[in-house]
C-alpha cells in the first residue's frame, strides 16, 4: 500500500453531500508565484463506462475503484495503466467497495458475503491475487462486520467488530497470523499501513487522535494527541498524515517518525482526506466551496511547496497517490468517474554538486615512467543525487614522475559545474647515500679526491634500471663538520652530472671528483626527477 486515504467510506458519503457545485471559476493557487519552482502537471480520464466509478486506489500500474452496476449493486474493478485494460475483480450481488492496492494483491470489503455454514457475516474482508485471479477471505471465521482495509506488501489491516466495538486488526499474508492491534473502549477506524506500521483513528469518548502499531516488535501508543481532533491517517514510510481539527478550520499535518518533528500546512478553510507517497503529500481543498485536489511537497519549506492539481467547475476527491501519480473522483459529467493526473515539481537549480576527492596522494614509482594509480571520485547533487564526475588524468592512468595535478568536474542536469582537484605525487623509494658516503653527513674525504656517491632503489622501485639521476653540490660553509675521516678512493672522476647504474653492484654511482675544491661543507643533491629531495652534506679538508 502507498498512500491510501484512509478515511475514503467517510468521505464518500460527505462528498456526496457537500454542495459541489457548479459553475465555480477556477481559484489561484493556494501558494504564491514560485520564484524557484514550478508545478507542472497532465490530466487522463480512465474510467468511461455509463455509471458512477469511485473511490479509487493505485499501487505501481494499477488503479483499483468501486464501480456502480445497477440493480446488482457495486463490484471492484482493476485499470491496467500499462495495457489499458479494465478487468472486474468482483461480479456478484450487493456491494463490494472500499478497496486499496499493493503491487498484484487487491484489498476489499464485500458487504454482500455468501452464507457459511447457515451464516452470513455482515461485511467480510478479502485480498485479491491480480496474478491468479484468486480471492482470500480474511475474515471468514467472523460473522460481525469488517470492512475499510488497507494492504501494504503482505500485511493487510482493517476495521472489525467481532469484539463489540470496532477495532484494528491485521494480517500478515506471508505467515498467516491475525493480530488485533488495536485495545479501545470507542472505536477504532481508519487505518492504513506502510513498511509493517499501523497507523488508525482512535476514539476514546469524543476524542479522536491518531495512533500507530508496530508489527515487528508490537509496540503502540499516539503519534498525534492533542485536545483536538486529529482524524484521517496515511502513512508512507517515516511519513504520516493526517486531518486535524480545530474549530473551523482544519489543516492537514505531516508526522516524522524517525525525528517525532511535526510540520502543519496552514492553509485557510478546510482541507481534508491526505495522502503521502515519498515527500509529497496529497489533500483536497474545500476553501472555495467546491473539492479540488491539492499537492504538497515536504522536500520544500518555501511559498511554492504546494500546487494544485485539479481545479474548474466539477468536484475532486477521495485521491491516493502513489510517486507522482494520483488517482481520484471526478464529477465534471453525468457521473462520477477517475482520472489520473501525473506531476512533476521543477526547481530552478542553481546549486552545483558537492565534489568528493581523494587527498593528496603519494605513491611509490614501479618504473621511469611513474606508475599507475587508480582512485575513487564522486559527486553528489542535491536536486540530481550521484553525477558522473570525469577527471584528467583518469583513474588507473601511468603519473610520470613528481606531482601532477588530477582535475575533475561534476556537472548536474541544470548545467551547474563543480570544480575540483587534489595532486598525485610518484617519487623512487631510495636507500639513501651508501658508503663510503654516510647519509648523516659525518663524512670527511681529502680535498681534491674522487667521493663515489652511491645509492639503490628499493621497495616498489627495485629493478629499476633506467631512472635518470643527475648530482649537483654546492658549498654550505667553510667549517668541515663532519667528524669521520674516510679512505681515498682510487678512482677517476664522472664526466657530467649524471648517475651511472653498476648492474652488477645493483648500485646508482657518481664519481665526484674535488679537484680545485677548497675545504669545506658541501651540500650534495641527488635530482631523481621526482620532485623529492634527496641531499646529503659531506666534509672536504
Amino acid at each position: 500500500m502507498k498512500g491510501k486515504g484512509a478515511a475514503r467510506g467517510r468521505w464518500l458519503l460527505a462528498a456526496a453531500s457537500t454542495g459541489l457545485a457548479a459553475g465555480f471559476a477556477l481559484a489561484a493557487p493556494v501558494s504564491a508565484a514560485a520564484t524557484s519552482r514550478t508545478f507542472q502537471s497532465a490530466e487522463t480520464r480512465i474510467t468511461w463506462d455509463p455509471a458512477n466509478q469511485y473511490d479509487p486506489a493505485i499501487s505501481g500500474h494499477l488503479i483499483v475503484y468501486t464501480g456502480d452496476t445497477g440493480a446488482l449493486g457495486t463490484d471492484i474493478f482493476v485499470y491496467d495503466r500499462d495495457t489499458g485494460a479494465e478487468v472486474a475483480v468482483t461480479n456478484q450481488n450487493g456491494k463490494q467497495q472500499l478497496s486499496d492496492v499493493s503491487g498484484n494483491l487487491i484489498a476489499y470489503t464485500d458487504f454482500a458475503p455468501p452464507i457459511v455454514n447457515g451464516v452470513r457475516s455482515a461485511s467480510d474482508v478479502l485480498v485479491y491475487d491480480v496474478t491468479t485471479g484468486l480471492p482470500q477471505n480474511l475474515t471468514a471465521d467472523s460473522t460481525a462486520a469488517a470492512g475499510n482495509p488497507a494492504i501494504d506488501g503482505s500485511l493487510v489491516a482493517w476495521e472489525d467488530r467481532r469484539d463489540g466495538n470496532l477495532e484494528i486488526y491485521a494480517k500478515d499474508l506471508s505467515t498467516g497470523e491475525v493480530r488485533r492491534v488495536s485495545n479501545g473502549t470507542s472505536d477504532d477506524t481508519n487505518p492504513d499501513v506502510s513498511d509493517g506500521t499501523v497507523v488508525w483513528e482512535h476514539r476514546e469518548g469524543m476524542q479522536r487522535d491518531i495512533w500507530f502499531y508496530r508489527w515487528a516488535d508490537g509496540s503502540t501508543g499516539a503519534l498525534a494527541a492533542t485536545p483536538d481532533d486529529e482524524i484521517s491517517p496515511a502513512i508512507a514510510g517515516h511519513t504520516v498524515v493526517y486531518q486535524k481539527v480545530e474549530g473551523n478550520d482544519q489543516d492537514i499535518y505531516a508526522y516524522n517518525t524517525t525525528t517525532g518533528a511535526v510540520r502543519r500546512l496552514a492553509l485557510p478553510g478546510v482541507q481534508r482526506n491526505p495522502n503521502v507517497s515519498g515527500s509529497t503529500v496529497t489533500f483536497e481543498d474545500l476553501s472555495t466551496g467546491v473539492s479540488h485536489v491539492f499537492a504538497w511537497d515536504l522536500a520544500a519549506t518555501g511559498t511554492d511547496s504546494v500546487a494544485y492539481l485539479t481545479g474548474g467547475a466539477s468536484a475532486q476527491f477521495l485521491n491516493d497517490i502513489d510517486g507522482n501519480a494520483v488517482v481520484y473522483t471526478d464529477d465534471r459529467g453525468v457521473q462520477q468517474d477517475i482520472y489520473l493526473t501525473q506531476f512533476t515539481w521543477t526547481s530552478a537549480d542553481t546549486t552545483p554538486p558537492v565534489l568528493t576527492l581523494p587527498a593528496p596522494a603519494t605513491v611509490t614509482a614501479t618504473s621511469s615512467a611513474g606508475a599507475a594509480v587508480s582512485y575513487t571520485a564522486s559527486a553528489t547533487d542535491d536536486t540530481d543525487g550521484d553525477v558522473p564526475t570525469p577527471c584528467s588524468p583518469a583513474s588507473g592512468s601511468t603519473f610520470p614522475l613528481g606531482t601532477t595535478p588530477v582535475a575533475c568536474t561534476a556537472t548536474d542536469a541544470a548545467g551547474n559545474t563543480a570544480f575540483g582537484q587534489f595532486p598525485v605525487t610518484v617519487t623512487y623509494a631510495w636507500s639513501g647515500a651508501l658508503q663510503p658516503a654516510n647519509a648523516d653527513g659525518s663524512s670527511i674525504f681529502k680535498a681534491g679526491s674522487t667521493v663515489p656517491v652511491k645509492f639503490t632503489l628499493t621497495g616498489a622501485s627495485a629493478g629499476i634500471t633506467d631512472a635518470t639521476a643527475t648530482l649537483s653540490y654546492a658549498k654550505v660553509s667553510n667549517q668541515i663538520e663532519g667528524d669521520i675521516l674516510e679512505a681515498v678512493t682510487n678512482v677517476g672522476g664522472s664526466t657530467g652530472s649524471q648517475f651511472r647504474y653498476d648492474p652488477t653492484a645493483g648500485q646508482y654511482i657518481f664519481n665526484w671528483s674535488t679537484k680545485g675544491l677548497t675545504a669545506g661543507t658541501y651540500s650534495i643533491k641527488i635530482d631523481l626527477g621526482d620532485s623529492a629531495v634527496h641531499a646529503l652534506r659531506i666534509s672536504l679538508k
